[in-house]
């Protein structure tokens, strides 16, 4: 009796799992709308050897426009492989830039985005240590219809991090400030949404990311520091939705990484 019990309790957690795997899994996009990804990978090894390919089966079900991308390993002697573009490839073969933060052990280590449009211009921003851990930097793309951005701040020192948020900021203004085209930053900025980091990153950007949810540290998240912004200048944009998507068809988004993917649906 006690094992038959056992069985259907097990068995009414496997159907209530897989409920919820299919009705959260779907994530539906509105028709002409562009979905921007926030993701930090943690070099694709935080729990598991590769979870590249789960990594980018989860993008793909997610039915990303684009996607930044965290903690990046390039060519050194922790992966001896080009990551920004191997995921790339894992993705159909998707056009990608990547931002050397800081020298790594014979290679880099950086920030990327990939995205199947192509790129009308790229730069990338370098982020002062400070006090901090390690030089940061963010990475600027432009498309035919909006730009994007990814970075990934400091984690230990929050004037550092101020310093950082200011230096994107400046650097975004003085390019876009008065421009009719959408800027969109996304990243893992370390800190949590009334954090003065962000209060100061919102003075000249709208925070339109989900912020009620965890992001990190997976699998028993504890705080949200993952974010997706807008700049305040001409553009027009409609936000459509946000969301911290943590059930998929295509893997255990927990053993993927240490940070929940998380993005926001827009409408130009």
């Amino acid at each position: 009796m006690n094992k038959i019990k056992t069985f259907a309790l097990l068995l009414a957690g496997a159907v209530c799992l897989s409920a919820c795997c299919e009705k959260q899994s779907a994530y539906p996009k509105a028709e002409g709308s562009i979905r921007l990804l926030q993701y930090n990978v943690g070099v694709f090894s935080k729990h598991m050897e590769n979870s590249m390919p789960m990594l980018a089966d989860i993008v793909q079900e997610l039915q990303a426009d684009i996607v930044g991308v965290n903690e990046l390993d390039s060519c050194n002697t922790r992966h001896n492989s080009f990551q920004c573009e191997d995921f790339a490839k894992e993705l159909g073969g998707w056009n990608y830039q990547f931002s050397r933060a800081i020298p790594y052990k014979g290679g880099a280590y950086g920030n990327g985005v990939v995205c199947p449009e192509a790129f009308e211009h790229v730069e990338t921003i370098m982020l002062d240590k400070g006090a901090g851990s390690e030089t940061r930097c963010a990475i600027m793309v432009e498309t035919e219809k909006y730009v994007f951005l990814a970075t990934h701040l400091d984690h230990k020192d929050e004037a550092t991090c101020i310093n950082q948020a200011n230096t994107i900021t400046a650097a975004v203004k003085a390019r876009y400030a008065d421009s009719d085209k959408p800027v969109f930053l996304a990243g893992d900025m370390n800190s949590t949404p009334d954090n003065i980091v962000m209060t100061t990153f919102a003075q000249d950007w709208n925070i339109i990311s989900d912020t009620t949810v965890l992001t990190a540290s997976c699998p028993n998240p504890k705080v949200c520091i993952d974010f997706i912004l807008a700049l305040k200048n001409n553009a027009k944009y409609e936000v459509l939705g946000s969301k911290v998507p943590v059930c998929f068809e295509s893997g255990n988004v927990e053993t993927a990484s240490d940070h929940y993917p998380i993005f926001v649906d827009v409408k130009l």
